[in-house]
């Protein structure tokens, strides 16, 4: 044994500890490093599965997480949560007094960013409803509606601000706050760095923020989850008063006047028995309310990996609608300046394959009894491309290549021939006979369409 070995004879066995300079025993140095390597692989694929979650998020739109708006928010906020969690779980044994500092207050602006992600982008926020008040489709103009359905909506308005929320603010940490407080981090990082002397308050003053900023954090929350289940309970007990009322004329006021696909979203799911199955079966719905509910259940979510039967509730309201009047619930669906069209629930969202044959037999057997036994056409649906058609590109590649007129510029007499072909249109009623057609790649959601779909 080398000079300054401790020998221990244990049995028969000889065993040598080597000792350091310091006394500390050499053996168990590797077992440290063996720790902090296990730990700093364990942050690693924790934060790499946490972003590759995230892309999986974006590159497979009809996968388990795209199951509803509910299903999508706390998806996003546990991949968030951990890829902060593993960030803050990272070590750094070798840093100095001043790297040590500079980690702990990029610590925090991590913390700081992902609370500012959240707010932004996963928290219940308003969906896009039918019905806005800037709508300019001219079968949108809602008659006057009488004082009951006034306050019944004043009511289910009041209960779904204190859940639905524009992202202004998260407890303490107002958005327009981020800003400078993250100018304030980097700067302090700089400082850290550069002068030694304020890496120790520095470093004081980012743990006190950080916990200061978790418990506020963790105290919205659970303020957040308590305001939720009193909301729930309360809309879940309008909505049924007003469906026992059984008024067909009071429902469709009430539908016509909310947001329907937040309130779905915040409601629990005896909500939506009561509005699409109870009052189907009482027959309390017209026309607008079922493309209500149908435009509702399409923007909340709706796909195989769906918890609840929504497909079943779907067909169900499309083939209650029968005649010209299930052709004015298409057009009403295919209205609705967004993505959300008849043909992407039948094809999309409804993959369900029972369901999706019994809607299509339904709307094929409807067709056919409009067209009557000499198979007469029932109104015209006109096709029509978009760049150099109807707009002149302006020669801008690769949109079209006619120089003649300004870039933008509708041609001359183009909406008058469209009004012309289209012979059934009505201000006052639900039409869609005139269909755009666009070469934009989809890419998630309505990314790729939202210019094409913002012209129109």
């Amino acid at each position: 044994a080398s000079p300054g070995a401790n020998r221990v004879i244990i049995g028969d066995t000889l065993h040598v500890t080597e000792l350091a300079a310091d006394g500390e025993d050499k053996n168990q140095l590797p077992v440290v490093q063996f720790d902090f390597l296990m730990q700093t692989t364990a942050c690693n694929w924790i934060g790499a599965a946490s972003i590759a979650a995230v892309f999986l998020y974006f590159l497979w739109e009809g996968g388990p997480c795209h199951a509803s708006r509910t299903v999508e928010r706390v998806y996003l906020g546990m991949a968030l949560m951990l890829i902060t969690i593993a960030v803050f779980l990272g070590r750094y044994p070798d840093y100095d007094e001043r790297a040590a500092s500079a980690v702990q207050i990029t610590r925090v602006t991590v913390m700081l960013s992902a609370i500012h992600i959240y707010i932004q982008h996963i928290r219940v926020r308003p969906a896009r409803a039918f019905y806005d008040d800037s709508d300019r489709r001219p079968f949108t103009c809602r008659a006057k509606t009488s004082a009951l359905a006034l306050r019944i909506v004043k009511e289910l308005d009041d209960s779904l601000h204190k859940v639905v929320k524009k992202g202004e603010s998260f407890g303490l940490l107002h958005q327009k706050a981020y800003p400078v407080i993250a100018l304030w981090l980097t700067i302090a990082v700089q400082s850290c760095l550069n002068y030694h002397s304020l890496a120790r308050i520095n470093r004081v003053t980012s743990i006190i923020f950080l916990v200061v900023l978790g418990l506020a954090s963790i105290m919205h929350f659970i303020k957040a989850m308590v305001i939720r289940r009193k909301v729930t309970r309360k809309l879940s007990d309008v909505v049924a008063a007003l469906v026992a009322q059984k008024d067909s004329s009071l429902l469709s006021e009430v539908l016509h006047n909310i947001n329907v696909p937040s309130l779905l979203e915040v409601s629990p799911w005896d909500v939506w028995e009561q509005l699409a199955v109870v009052a189907l079966d009482l027959k309390l719905l017209d026309m607008t309310s079922k493309a209500l509910l149908v435009n509702a259940m399409q923007k909340y979510g709706l796909n195989r990996y769906s918890l609840f039967d929504s497909a079943d509730k779907i067909k169900s309201l499309i083939c209650s609608c029968q005649g010209m009047e299930l052709t004015e619930l298409k057009n009403m669906l295919d209205s609705t300046g967004d993505y959300c069209n008849v043909f992407k629930l039948l094809y999309v969202d409804i993959q369900k394959g029972s369901t999706q044959e019994d809607i299509l037999q339904h709307l094929s057997l409807q067709a056919r009894s409009l067209r009557g036994p000499e198979n007469q056409r029932v109104g015209v649906k006109v096709l029509s491309d978009i760049d150099d058609t109807l707009v002149c590109s302006g020669g801008k590649f690769p949109a079209g290549c006619d120089r003649r007129l300004p870039g933008g510029m509708i041609y001359p007499g183009c909406l008058r021939l469209l009004r012309e072909l289209d012979g059934s249109w009505q201000p006052d009623r639900p039409s869609s006979n005139v269909v755009f057609l666009s070469a934009r790649p989809h890419i998630y959601k309505d990314v790729s369409e939202h210019a094409s779909l913002k012209k129109f």
